[in-house]
């Protein structure tokens, strides 16, 4: 969903320390509770396989995982992917409870003039929110569950599809002719059984029970015309948001050239809308024998997601009337087999943020974002380590708030045993970044908004590993957060603020990848 899409574009990073796939936290699931467009892209050089992935957690923790691809005929591939994730219990009322289905069928015809890509998507996400621990100042626990928290009966729910057909009608050995359409819906329940508890300032609607109700929807249509390495295609956008008694819609139309040229490593994108939308983006590629490198620019100026200019809720009100969204971003990445290099800068214009209150903000000035990104891989006999030094800044460190720096080391002992069949790693993980004011969680938005007043970071966060590959498979054992066996009363560390880390846990993760021998 474009006004989605922008949500990700301009929300900064709110957590630097954790595998984002695995860790059951704000900063993870708020990417399900927010739709996006997926690509469902398929791998058609690999047509038979089957990858199934176990992790556990402390807390009574698990994250599923199913991909399996075949062919069921010379002309149609099936793709599937299942994932499940749960937790309970980090901390009181935390419990988490996620289901994302995608399937694919990408069929051919025999003389390959003709192509399509069906996709569908379906997720489901249920929490509970308890909005973090009351203080900072409460006493350290071992058991989570006795922290006191601010919400004990909240909850979030979330459903989104996410379908598309993508055509390919291929006319001519230079001329073709392609039709994308999608259809993307989200629809989220808050749900507070006592409003009045104090952590939120406001109610407009109930002051005894409240179901805060969002549904938006967007559907896509791209019609284009392709000439050897050039496209030119007609975009149908519509978009609508309903919340309470807020019914509203809009509908956009423009026109899109690409040129892509895979030989010299140029690729060219451009949008125009008639509501004075843009999109441009221009790559170049440099590749040599042992280093890749990569310039790219991107510009783009957006309108304003509908709900972020009015939204009305039982604890909050917005009536804004903010102007188009501007960005631009330039980015050169440096890319070798022991390291690589990334530079990212960015230019905003007209940002949209939450302030400490979650209430939207535009702020009108520019604004400059810049992140350099250095990784590292050495080896010394069986010795390696991967080095990873971040640096960002941000001339407004109030309204784009970022730790400057962030460092993340792993080095591990690596041996093979029983005629090179079982691969053994084992070794140690740290994580360490400057403190800074990150951005808080609201659960009735499921957002994240500005704050001034808790800093988090300046702590390390150190895991030790035993991984193991066993021809297929791959086993992986971690123990996180060691550093609260070492001290009795240490400092909880801080993922987001008023969401301590638990004080230790324990991971197991399995993966297993099948051939089922389809050519």
């Amino acid at each position: 969903m474009k006004k989605w899409l922008l949500v990700y574009i301009f929300l900064p990073f709110v957590a630097y320390s954790q595998d984002m796939d695995l860790m059951p936290y704000k900063s993870t699931y708020f990417y399900f509770l927010q739709p996006k467009d997926n690509t469902y892209s398929v791998d058609t050089s690999n047509t038979g396989y089957s990858n199934l992935q176990y992790h556990s957690f402390s807390s009574k923790g698990q994250f599923i995982k199913v991909n399996h691809q075949q062919l069921l005929t010379d002309y149609l591939l099936l793709n599937i992917n299942f994932k499940k994730f749960s937790q309970e219990g980090i901390f009181n009322r935390e419990n988490i409870k996620l289901h994302d289905v995608s399937t694919s069928l990408l069929f051919k015809n025999q003389n390959q003039t003709y192509s399509s890509q069906i996709s569908f998507g379906y997720q489901k996400i249920i929490l509970d929110e308890n909005g973090g621990i009351t203080n900072y100042a409460t006493t350290y626990f071992e058991d989570p569950l006795i922290y006191q928290v601010n919400l004990l009966n909240a909850q979030n729910e979330a459903k989104n599809r996410n379908h598309k057909i993508v055509q390919n009608f291929q006319l001519t050995k230079n001329l073709s002719i392609q039709n994308k359409f999608s259809i993307l819906s989200h629809r989220k329940i808050y749900t507070d059984q006592f409003p009045q508890s104090g952590f939120y300032q406001n109610i407009y609607l109930d002051s005894t029970l409240t179901f805060d109700s969002l549904s938006t929807i967007s559907f896509s249509n791209d019609i284009g015309i392709t000439y050897n390495n050039f496209t030119l295609s007609q975009i149908f956008l519509k978009r609508g948001a309903s919340i309470n008694n807020l019914d509203s819609s809009d509908y956009n139309y423009g026109l899109s050239f690409s040129y892509r040229n895979n030989k010299i490593g140029i690729f060219f994108n451009s949008q125009f809308y008639k509501t004075d939308d843009i999109n441009l983006s221009i790559k170049k590629e440099f590749n040599a024998k042992m280093l890749t490198n990569a310039l790219s620019l991107d510009y783009i100026r957006s309108r304003v997601p509908i709900l972020t200019n009015f939204y009305y809720s039982n604890h909050f009100f917005f009536d804004n009337d903010f102007a188009n969204i501007k960005a631009a971003k330039a980015s050169y990445i440096i890319d070798n087999k022991n390291y690589s290099f990334k530079s990212i800068f960015t230019h905003y214009l007209n940002y949209i943020y939450l302030d400490e209150y979650s209430h939207y903000q535009q702020y009108q000035n520019a604004l400059i974002y810049w992140h350099n990104k250095l990784t590292l891989k050495l080896n010394w006999k069986r010795f390696h380590t991967i080095q990873i030094l971040e640096h960002q800044y941000s001339d407004n460190s109030l309204i784009l708030p970022y730790p400057k720096l962030n460092y993340t080391t792993s080095l591990w002992f690596e041996s093979s045993f029983f005629s090179d069949n079982l691969n053994t790693k084992i070794g140690a993980d740290m994580n360490y970044f400057t403190s800074y004011f990150a951005m808080a969680y609201n659960p009735a938005l499921a957002n994240y908004h500005l704050q001034d007043s808790d800093l988090i970071g300046d702590t390390p966060l150190i895991s030790v590993f035993l991984k193991l590959h066993v021809q297929n498979m791959n086993i992986t054992m971690r123990y996180r957060n060691i550093a609260s066996l070492i001290s009795a009363n240490p400092n909880p560390y801080y993922l987001i603020p008023n969401y301590p880390y638990h004080s230790t846990s324990f991971q197991l993760s399995v993966i297993w990848k099948l051939n089922n021998l389809s050519n």
